[in-house]
């Protein structure tokens, strides 16, 4: 079996985890990776300590492929906790890391990304709100 499809993979993608709708959420963010038409929508419940905004509660769904489902399941479990400046810090080796994968084709890399792209471009876009009001 292809290192892709591991079995921690497909353990996973019978247990999707975090899947549904935070109930009024503070942040909800969607996205569509246009080679595919996988679509994932993220709501957050956010907390704000010492003037950062922390996810308190992490919410997906959507749907497409294996990788792209893991791969929402397993982000949401890992961005619980973390402020949204950190996660605009996490890059494709965590993401590969965090769902065990050595290797990824470049075709499915978009797959994998999906999650974090869809929430690090609304980060990007709070941050700037932030620095425009000063």
């Amino acid at each position: 079996m292809n290192d892709l499809y591991s079995d921690d993979l497909l353990a996973e993608l019978e247990k999707l985890q975090h899947v549904g709708e935070v109930v009024d959420a503070d942040l909800v963010v969607s996205g569509v990776n246009a080679s595919c038409g996988d679509e994932v929508s993220f709501s957050f419940k956010l907390e704000k300590k010492k003037g950062l905004h922390f996810i308190k509660v992490a919410k997906w769904q959507g749907k497409g492929c294996s990788i792209s489902q893991v791969s929402c399941s397993v982000f949401a479990q890992k961005i619980q906790g973390l402020s949204l400046e950190e996660v605009a810090g996490i890059e494709q080796a965590d993401m590969e890391k965090s769902l065990g994968i050595q290797s990824i084709s470049l075709g499915r890399v978009k797959c994998l990304l999906l999650p974090l792209q869809v929430v690090q471009k609304q980060t990007v876009h709070l941050r700037k709100n932030k620095e425009q009001r000063g």
